[in-house]
């Protein structure tokens, strides 16, 4: 059979746009499927079919990892900021229903939530980043 490859599972792509954007992400991911691989094994299961879930990823990668980094200093470093806001934009721009709603949850109400980050990181945020912010904002008190 030939055509285009198949597409990869909403946690895959996570995955992958992280390895790619973050590679300060790429020890923390490795560790994470080793740690999977790990408890699979206790358990004697097969393990999750998709590795480590892609809110797990996003919350330690790009939020735990990138933000935490991102956000301890008084002047942002510019080039972590711009490759945080393409990882936000790509997975937005997925087309893949729960990669947007992990986004949504793990992302953009931790931006909103914690309104200074998200004062300081405003500037670098795409189209699609601005627009999940416009629909969400509602929910929360601040200046947006």
């Amino acid at each position: 059979m030939t055509g285009s490859p198949p597409e990869l599972s909403g946690h895959r792509f996570v995955r992958e746009v992280l390895w790619q954007e973050l590679p300060e992400g790429r020890s923390l991911i490795t560790a994470l499927e080793e740690e999977e691989r790990r408890l699979s094994a206790d358990l004697d299961t097969a393990g999750s079919p998709y590795g480590v879930g892609m809110y797990q990823l996003a919350s330690d990668v790009l939020v735990g990892r990138a933000f935490g980094q991102l956000f301890a200093n008084d002047e942002l470093d510019v080039d972590l900021a711009r490759r945080c806001a393409t990882v936000i934009e790509r997975l937005l721009g997925s087309g893949r229903p729960a990669v947007t709603e992990m986004v949504s949850v793990r992302i953009t109400d931790h931006l909103l939530g914690y309104i200074q980050p998200w004062l300081r990181f405003k500037k670098f945020a795409g189209p699609l980043l601005k627009a999940e912010v416009e629909s969400r904002k509602r929910y929360y008190t601040g200046p947006f």
